[in-house]
């Protein structure tokens, strides 16, 4: 029986790497083991550039209870900040339903500075920020993928807003905030999870790699 069980833990694995993105493909040419890109002269952060993670945690609703809304910031103050949201489904579609989901409403706006965007109307629920480093080339990829996510199929449990966070999250090499299981059955994966529950696991699992806070930021829940 434990024989039979580890093959098939193989196969799914085996499975899995079909699925899976190889995140080195784009940077093929480059060592993993290589610091910079190995080019620390030039591959420095002079702008000051990070990821902020925004999470409105009385956001979507049902059944009486607060799901929460979470969104990604990317950018700096010189550059401008980009914001990405995923924001429900194209409701006027006929193929469009709660249970199925339906094409993507994207927010992918452009702001200055961010005391620009913390003083806009959209920003009103967001009492909750985790705040990373990055540089150029992280900001880049991190948008990309995170934008790709926020124009995808819509879906309330399985592709919701946080999924567009996460996307930008692995792009640079930070925790998603997946919660993991593993079966003694010896099957792995990631459950879906609320945004209020993601943003907690990526405030959690980055614990590490989290810089101070936005002080601009007045909706900011004080601890």
């Amino acid at each position: 029986m434990k024989t039979k069980q580890f093959f098939v833990t193989i196969a799914i694995i085996c499975i899995a790497f079909l699925f899976s993105v190889n995140l080195a493909h784009g940077y093929y040419p480059i060592s993993p083991y290589a610091y910079c890109a190995n080019n620390p002269i030039n591959a420095i952060d002079p702008d000051g550039r990070d990821i902020v993670v925004i999470n409105n945690p009385n956001g979507a609703q049902s059944a009486g209870k607060n799901h929460g809304h979470t969104a990604i910031l990317v950018g700096n103050d010189k550059t401008g900040w980009t914001y990405i949201s995923k924001d429900g489904r194209q409701k006027d579609q006929w193929y469009s339903n709660e249970l199925t989901g339906g094409p993507s409403l994207s927010s992918d706006k452009k702001f200055k500075t961010i005391n620009e965007f913390f003083n806009d109307g959209l920003s009103g629920g967001y009492t909750q920020n985790v705040r990373f480093s990055t540089d150029a080339i992280q900001d880049d990829a991190a948008k990309s993928k995170s934008l790709e996510s926020a124009k995808s199929w819509y879906n309330a449990i399985f592709n919701n807003c946080a999924d567009v966070v996460s996307e930008g999250l692995k792009a640079v090499g930070l925790d998603p905030g997946y919660i993991y299981v593993d079966s003694d059955d010896g099957i792995k994966g990631s459950l879906p999870s609320t945004p209020n529950s993601r943003f907690n696991q990526i405030e959690n699992n980055n614990k590490e790699k989290i810089i101070p806070t936005l002080p601009e930021n007045p909706n900011e829940e004080k601890k």
